[in-house]
């Protein structure tokens, strides 16, 4: 009896310890770069937490880090550092940076241009923590022309891709 506790015990504490090393630690860092840069757009807040959600599913630990707000591809540098700091101190293996960004004029509805901030691409950035070194990177253009906004669902599958990539990428 005493040898078949033993042994479960031992097997439960292997599952427990391979379930831990198979797991990525991340920070994902969403930058919204669109000119009007007051607020953060719906669809940017979707897609942010989208991508924790799947990082979650993955049985990963994740945490993210509020949106960075940038008018051109010049994000605050101060905040980045920021969170690498915090990525570091919390003995975080990446720091994900994704830039989302939007333009304007993308849309036209009964003849009448919308002004309405269209997706035009994703790109991230995976960086080592330990070493401060980017690990991979990539982009998914979203495509110019569009009939129409992108929807919920359109918002998740991009996610879902983009967490798919940055997986990858950290197992190189």
């Amino acid at each position: 009896m005493n040898i078949k506790r033993i042994t479960v015990t031992f097997t439960v504490l292997i599952f427990l310890l391979h379930a831990r090393a198979a797991a990525l630690s991340v920070v994902i860092q969403v930058i919204q770069q669109y000119e009007d840069v007051n607020e953060t757009l719906e669809s940017t807040s979707i897609f942010a937490q989208d991508l924790i959600d799947c990082f979650f599913e993955y049985g990963d630990i994740v945490t993210d880090a509020p949106v960075i707000l940038c008018a051109d591809s010049h994000a605050d540098e101060d905040a980045l550092n920021r969170v690498f700091i915090e990525a570091a101190q919390g003995y975080m293996e990446f720091l994900a940076k994704v830039t989302l960004e939007y333009e304007k004029d993308g849309f036209v509805k009964d003849g009448l241009p919308d002004n309405y901030p269209v997706l035009k691409k994703i790109g991230w950035e995976l960086i080592s923590v330990a070493q401060n070194r980017r690990s991979a990177s990539g982009v998914k253009p979203i495509g110019s022309v569009r009939a129409k906004r992108l929807d919920e669902t359109e918002i998740q599958n991009f996610a879902v891709d983009v967490a798919k990539q940055i997986k990858i990428g950290s197992e190189k």
